[in-house]
């Protein structure tokens, strides 16, 4: 047998050093990816963040891969904007200072709600969800669309295999 694995290596184009050095004034995001460690005994994360988002227009994609329940705070502090949880499962190796190099056979991403927002309709919230899932997959990503983002949380937190001997045993 035969196993095929291939190889991305991708260089970040453009790094600031500041959230603030990124905002554009007159030129909205419409998805911010944050990629940052929630740390609330240091930083909130919705101030780090602030310079970027527009309220009622930027979806807010939340790399939530190494972390469980962190997006209240930003649903609290931006109720009119979509918080999107993402989990990643791709295997990754950084070979420099802004370098990586994805192994594996895939770079399979969940991405889903945590928490309804209220003030957006659902069918908008699918929407949005669904059109950010588009997008990842026509930049070659095998991305799924979650309903119940947390089991993907907890799944990559604690891994699929201890789960599941815990829950069936």
């Amino acid at each position: 047998m035969v196993t095929l694995r291939f190889y991305v290596h991708c260089r970040l184009t453009i790094v600031v050093q500041q959230v603030e050095d990124a905002a554009e004034p007159g030129r909205p995001y419409d998805y911010i990816l944050v990629c940052v460690k929630v740390i609330p005994e240091l930083y909130e994360l919705a101030d780090v963040i602030a310079d970027v988002v527009t309220p009622s227009h930027t979806c807010i994609l939340l790399n939530t891969t190494t972390t469980i329940g962190v997006e209240r705070s930003l649903a609290n502090r931006y109720p009119k904007n979509l918080i999107v949880s993402l989990v990643n499962f791709a295997e990754l190796n950084q070979t420099g200072g802004f370098e990586f190099e994805h192994l594996g056979d895939s770079a399979k991403v969940w991405i889903g709600t945590a928490l309804r927002n209220e003030t957006i309709p659902e069918e908008t919230q699918q929407d949005m969800v669904e059109s950010l899932a588009l997008t990842l997959e026509a930049g070659n990503v095998d991305c799924h669309i979650s309903h119940n983002i947390i089991q993907q949380q907890w799944e990559r937190m604690m891994g699929y295999p201890f789960l599941s001997k815990a829950f069936l045993t």
